[in-house]
């Protein structure tokens, strides 16, 4: 799925305060900048390993890893395509 619509899926969430898009390699100059209250990772990235967690906890803020859902956003659409029979 492209990142600007992913965007706007996590956009319409009534708990995101907003949604960056960024270029650099890491997030780490962004994280420095917004000063986040909570930084969210995937259960697969240890603390230690996630991109601005140290300064996010120095700060007073907290780091969450959340589970995966199994399975890829291409495999769904392609399961709702096939179920309906919908023409991709």
């Amino acid at each position: 799925m492209p990142e600007k619509e992913r965007a706007e899926i996590l956009c319409a969430f009534w708990f995101v305060d907003s949604v960056v898009m960024f270029k650099e390699d890491t997030p780490e100059r962004l994280i420095r900048e917004l000063q986040p209250e909570v930084l969210v990772k995937g259960a697969d990235w240890t603390v230690e390993n996630i991109v601005g967690a140290d300064w996010v906890l120095k700060n007073g803020g907290r780091v969450r890893q959340i589970e995966l859902v199994p399975g890829s956003t291409r495999r769904i659409i392609d399961q709702i395509v096939s179920q309906y029979g919908l023409k991709k």
